[in-house]
Formats: C-alpha cells, sequence, structure tokens
C-alpha cells in the first residue's frame, strides 16, 4: 500500500509565521514557538526554563480593544488594570504602571503588573500592551522573571516597537 495519503508534518513556525496578518521585524532575542490561528507565542532563546528565567510573549489580534483610545481616561485605565491582573498563574498582583505612546500612525497602551508565580512564588512581571494603528488592535502580553526585568524591558519594547500589519 502506498503512503500517499500520510499524514504531512506541521508547518515550519517560520511558515505560519510568514502566513499572519501582522509582523515582527525585530524579535529582540525572543523565538516563535507556536502558532494557533491568529496569535503566536514566543519564549526567550537563551535562558534557562528550569530555574524559572525564561521570559514568554503572547501576540494575537484583540478587536476587544478597537475603542479604547476613545473611551473616558479612568475608564480605559481599569481596562489595562484588569488585562494586566487577569493571570491565574500570577498571584499578589499589583499594577506598578500604566502609560501610552503616539508613535506616527500607532497608539499604544502599556499596563505593567508586578507579583509572584503560583506554585513557585518567585517574583514576576507582566507587562500587556495594546497597539492601535487603524486595523484590528492587537495585544502584547509577556510575563518574566522581576530579576529579569531590566535586562527584558528593553529587549521587549523593541520587539513591540518592530509590529507592523502585512501590506
Amino acid at each position: 500500500m502506498r503512503q500517499d495519503s500520510a499524514a504531512r508534518a506541521a508547518p515550519d513556525i517560520e511558515a505560519e509565521m510568514a502566513a499572519l496578518p501582522y509582523r515582527v521585524r525585530d524579535r529582540a532575542g525572543f523565538r516563535p514557538v507556536r502558532v494557533a490561528g491568529e496569535s503566536a507565542s514566543f519564549t526567550d532563546e537563551g535562558s534557562d526554563a528550569g530555574a524559572g528565567g525564561r521570559a514568554t510573549i503572547t501576540l494575537s489580534p484583540s478587536p476587544q480593544f478597537r475603542s479604547l483610545s476613545v473611551v473616558p481616561n479612568v475608564q480605559r485605565d481599569q481596562i489595562l488594570r484588569q488585562f494586566a491582573l487577569n493571570d491565574p498563574e500570577l498571584t499578589d498582583a499589583v499594577v506598578e504602571r500604566l502609560g501610552s505612546i503616539q508613535v506616527d500612525d500607532t497608539l499604544r497602551y502599556e499596563a505593567m503588573a508586578r507579583g509572584k508565580a503560583a506554585g513557585s512564588g518567585l517574583g514576576t512581571i507582566r507587562t500587556v500592551t495594546v497597539l492601535l494603528s487603524g486595523g484590528t488592535p492587537l495585544s502584547v502580553v509577556m510575563t518574566a522573571p522581576e530579576s529579569r526585568q531590566d535586562e527584558i524591558m528593553p529587549r521587549l519594547r523593541s520587539f513591540v516597537r518592530s509590529i507592523s500589519g502585512r501590506p
């Protein structure tokens, strides 16, 4: 019996990334590990997961944030706080920073929470960024060990600044 009908191998992750409606020009040392629908997950290339040192990023379309730029500031801040704290793997979390920046045609909102990883109790940061640039809003959710904050945050910002829609 010929095996022409054998199951085909899963597509290469780079091919899956190329099919997404957005692109990340500077991955800043994060590598894609999974694509599901229009969402992509990344992890820190050089970290040791066994030591709790790995940072993760999830990038996904977030149409629920389409009107975020027109809601009153107090309501917008509440929405961002809730989004930042909405992680069952993060306990005793508090939002430490909320902010926004407009660069060219992209409006970016960011919230950063600090807490403890459920189970291990390790200090953890969670940053959520919402990008509004005319199309479907994108959310970028990053979780990383608090001990690596000074190294991870500049890389995350470079990653976020490099996101654009496909031409």
